[in-house]
């Protein structure tokens, strides 16, 4: 990384001026400070003043925003995870089709990004579906370029928009590899609904240069014409090698950062190849659980299996999920891991071994009601799990719950 000081200095400059995306109150906003450190914005940037005000009381060094446009950008960090207003908070509006070209950064790996950013520009040409945006030098070690699709009906469902467009992204690569050949950019970046890029206008911490828009005849120029006509905030600029540079502090872009903070990587589990489950466990108790109980959906003993646990237990109410392959039974009772491994163990369900294996039990959030059995409970119930499975009835005594107003939530990747 370059010293900070020319960053701040740029940030907080008349000399400052960006590129807002389009309906970037729409849109999350999310900074790197210098220590390393990640913060979202609090407030809804409406203006480009709103921005560097941010940059500067932060002291951040990198700018990102989300890709997709949300009903309340604020709060969809927490991907499906802020109590009451689960769906509000997570209403999926519309989302870009980005195309992130990286190479290593040396003169010969960026013009190989440029190369294979016009070859993808001109293999876009046959899809008229979708309009061109931009394409852009990203500062460091390659091109992005954005497309905005000109007609998507996403499910009415909320919870399923985000499954909906990553598969339909997903089958989009498939027909645009048909066209070109083989693709050479960042799969993750188009599929994935939560994810960032960076603000153009603002600095790469990492060599100093500000990340900014190209017409389409500078993208057809060499990269060194390029790189010599994209601004610099530190008199300084880095030496770039013609081939591949081992200098750690310059052939690393930054991570990029996921919206969702509790995130996480799971493999071997019977999914598609990238989907979203919560979890149960629950936020705000050292060690507590919620039992959630999965069977096959054709499996006709579940709801004698069910009730059987629903009185041994006293599970209180269960609200029954389905899905295409299974059926999920959630109760909302909270209690320590050895209570939940005791019903488990006398349970029938699917997942006994999935809790044993990963201390924790998923459930796909694009899953459908199907109905509520109601039972008796003693004990306290799990007060985010509650906003998740029945979110339009109120709580009578609040005393009863307990937790934190959150869930967890993870990706699960099946490499399968």
């Amino acid at each position: 990384m370059i010293p900070k000081e020319p960053i701040f200095q740029y940030y907080s400059s008349t000399a400052f001026a960006v590129d807002l995306p389009s309906a970037n109150q729409k849109r999350h906003f999310r900074f790197r400070l210098w220590d390393g450190s990640w913060r979202s914005s609090k407030r809804s940037i409406k203006t480009v003043e709103e921005l560097q005000v941010a940059l500067v009381k932060l002291g951040a060094v990198d700018a990102y925003y989300s890709t997709s446009k949300w009903m309340n950008p604020l709060k969809v960090s927490s991907k499906g995870t802020s109590g009451t207003y689960w769906v509000a908070d997570n209403l999926l509006l519309g989302n870009d089709l980005v195309f992130d070209i990286d190479r290593n950064f040396s003169l010969k790996g960026l013009e190989e990004a440029r190369l294979a950013t016009i070859k993808i520009y001109e293999g876009m040409k046959k899809f008229e579906d979708y309009e061109f945006k931009e394409a852009a030098f990203t500062g460091s070690k390659g091109f992005r370029l954005i497309y905005s699709p000109k007609q998507i009906e996403f499910p009415p469902h909320p919870r399923k928009r985000i499954a909906y467009l990553e598969a339909h992204r997903k089958l989009f690569i498939e027909r645009l590899r048909k066209e070109i050949g083989p693709i050479p950019f960042d799969h993750n970046i188009t599929t994935n609904a939560m994810c960032v890029v960076r603000v153009l206008g603002t600095v790469n911490s990492n060599t100093g240069y500000i990340a900014r828009a190209l017409s389409i005849d500078e993208l057809n120029t060499p990269i060194k014409e390029i790189l010599d006509n994209s601004p610099h905030v530190w008199t300084a600029r880095p030496e770039i090698p013609k081939r591949e540079m081992t200098h750690e502090s310059l052939s690393k872009e930054l991570p990029r950062s996921p919206l969702e903070s509790l995130e996480k990587d799971v493999a071997g589990l019977s999914s598609p190849p990238l989907s979203y489950h919560i979890t149960n466990r629950v936020l705000g108790i050292r060690k507590g659980f919620v039992p959630i109980l999965v069977y096959q959906k054709e499996a006709g003993y579940w709801k004698e299996d069910v009730s059987r646990l629903q009185d041994r237990f006293s599970l209180g109410h269960l609200y029954v999920f389905t899905n295409d392959k299974d059926r999920y039974v959630v109760s909302l009772k909270t209690m320590q891991r050895r209570q939940m491994e005791r019903v488990m163990i006398a349970s029938s369900s699917r997942a006994k071994h999935t809790f044993k294996k990963l201390r924790r039990v998923l459930m796909p959030i694009d899953v459908d009601f199907v109905e509520k059995l109601h039972g008796q409970y003693t004990g306290h119930l799990s007060r985010g799990h509650k906003a998740f499975v029945d979110p339009k009835s109120p709580k009578k005594d609040k005393s009863l719950f307990c937790g934190w107003d959150m869930i967890e939530l993870v990706k699960v990747v099946n490499d399968r």
